[in-house]
This record gives C-alpha cells, sequence and structure tokens, in this order.
C-alpha cells in the first residue's frame, strides 16, 4: 500500500496556509484591487486635466505669441533703410561772378558726406522767378567734392536759387580702393598769370592759368574735364572748365586757360580734375 504521507498530489501546509488566507481575503483583496484601479484612474485623469489647463492658460499664450512673432519680422527695417540711407549732398558754396553785357557765371560747389554711396547722377538746377533757367548733370564721389558751373546767365544773382532737382545713389562699399589706382591725375607746375604780365595779341589782355596734368594711372580716359577755380580773397574771382582729350596711362599734358575779361586781384586757385570712373565708355582701350 503506498504511503499516503510521501504521495506527490499531497499539498504542503504553506499551500493550504496561503490558500486558507486567499480564501479568507478575497473579498478585501477584490476591495483593494478597485481602489487601486479607482486612485489610478483619478490620478492619471487629474493629470490628464492639470495638463490640459496647463496647455490652455499657460502654453496657450505662449505658443500662440511664437506663432505671432513668425509672422513679425525680427530685423526693424525702418532703422535699417534710416541707417543705410545716404546724407544729402552738402552745398559748399554757391557764388554768382558777375561779367560782361549784366551776366553772370555761377560756381556751386557739392560735397559727398557719405562713405558707401556715390551721387551717380546729381542733376543741379538754377532757378528764377520760379523757371528752370538752366540745368546741368554731375557725379559726386565718397567724401569728395565737386564744381557744378554755369556761364553766361542772365538772370541776376539777388532773383536765382539753387535747385538740386534729383540725386540717384548707388551703394559702393570699398570705393576709396577702388578709385585709388584710377584717380591718379596729378597736378604740377600750375601757375597763375595775370593779364598785366601776358596779353594776346597787342589790344586783347588775358590772365591765363598754365598747369600740367599727368595721369600717374593705369588706365586711360577719353576725357578728363578739370574744374578751374580762381580764387579771391575768401571768395571766387573766376572759373572757367577745360577737357583734356585722350589722356593715356603714363602721359603728361601741359594745357592752358585764358579770361579775356577783367578780373579781381587772384590769390590763389584751384584745379579739380573729374572723370567718371563708374561707366567703361570713359575708359580708353587698352593697347
Amino acid at each position: 500500500m503506498a504511503n499516503d504521507f510521501n504521495s506527490p498530489d499531497r499539498m504542503s501546509d504553506f499551500s493550504l496556509k496561503v490558500s486558507y488566507w486567499y480564501v479568507v481575503h478575497k473579498l478585501l483583496l477584490k476591495k483593494l484591487l478597485i481602489s487601486g484601479l479607482i486612485v489610478l484612474n483619478v490620478g492619471l485623469f487629474g493629470y490628464a486635466g492639470f495638463r490640459l489647463g496647463w496647455m490652455i492658460f499657460v502654453d496657450g499664450p505662449a505658443y500662440a505669441a511664437a506663432l505671432n512673432q513668425l509672422t513679425t519680422p525680427l530685423i526693424d527695417y525702418s532703422t535699417l533703410r534710416a541707417n543705410n540711407h545716404p546724407a544729402d549732398l552738402e552745398l559748399e558754396s554757391f557764388e554768382a561772378l558777375p561779367m560782361a553785357d549784366d551776366r553772370y557765371d555761377f560756381a556751386v560747389k557739392l560735397a559727398n558726406p557719405n562713405d558707401k554711396h556715390i551721387a551717380e547722377r546729381v542733376t543741379v538746377q538754377l532757378v528764377s522767378g520760379g523757371e528752370v533757367v538752366a540745368e546741368k548733370t554731375t557725379f559726386v564721389y565718397p567724401r569728395m567734392s565737386t564744381y557744378v558751373m554755369f556761364f553766361n546767365q542772365t538772370v541776376p544773382p539777388n532773383a536765382t536759387e539753387l535747385r538740386i532737382a534729383a540725386v540717384n545713389w548707388q551703394r559702393f562699399l570699398g570705393f576709396a580702393a577702388f578709385a585709388e589706382p584710377r584717380l591718379r591725375l596729378k597736378i604740377t607746375d600750375a601757375e597763375f598769370i595775370p593779364a598785366g604780365s601776358a596779353s594776346v595779341g597787342s589790344s586783347f589782355p588775358a590772365s591765363i592759368l598754365r598747369f600740367t596734368i599727368k595721369n600717374e594711372g593705369a588706365y586711360g580716359y577719353w576725357q578728363v574735364g578739370t574744374h578751374l577755380v580762381l580764387l579771391s580773397g575768401q571768395g571766387i574771382g573766376g572759373i572757367n572748365y577745360l577737357v583734356v582729350d585722350q589722356l593715356r596711362a603714363g602721359e603728361s599734358r601741359t594745357v592752358e586757360m585764358r579770361w579775356l575779361q577783367p578780373l579781381p586781384t587772384i590769390t590763389d586757385f584751384e584745379i579739380v580734375p573729374e572723370v567718371d570712373l563708374m561707366h567703361t565708355s570713359s575708359y580708353l582701350p587698352v593697347e
């Protein structure tokens, strides 16, 4: 007869105790499980509600503000334009010089105070009685000045005003480095000879301004203009404009300008060469 005590189907005391404890506490365990699930659900729904409220009242406004920033320019273009807009040309002088037969020459000196902008095309007008009586165009390089001259005008100075009608600006970075090898126009041996020391024939006394212009640069030009300004004390005593044609690289040219009309006492003079560097038509072909 088999030993019932050693039978493998016999449950141990520990298993019996666990089974007994489970049967006794089954209802309690069920209640605890249900309570735990309720607490878990409450926690999850509470957290979800908290996150929803946070998104609506905290993250929502911040998100809306971020969206608004996407459509708002990050660059203040008005300030940028103001900072990069060139300053106006400066009028350094405007003088009228009496000629014969109640006529006048007018000399205008303009300066460009900008570092990065070329006044590529400047329209300058003489206005009298509300009407434009003369008009010229010029250019002014950065940090440079130039003259504009109106000759043989019949309008009286006290009824004449100057108008800068238009300025076309061109932004140009590094202009000084660009111009340095191109604007090597050197004036030497300049002298002014008053009418009492020189004459044209015997009955036409003339004042003479003679000088040598040398193109020390590597570029030749079809035309080089020169503004000739005779100074008398603190003002201008006479003006003229002379064009030197086909001035090649390395070439020197001695030229002179004569004034047949009487001049005041001349104490000094200016010779201001000019050439339009911005247009290829100004340059002579390379030989």
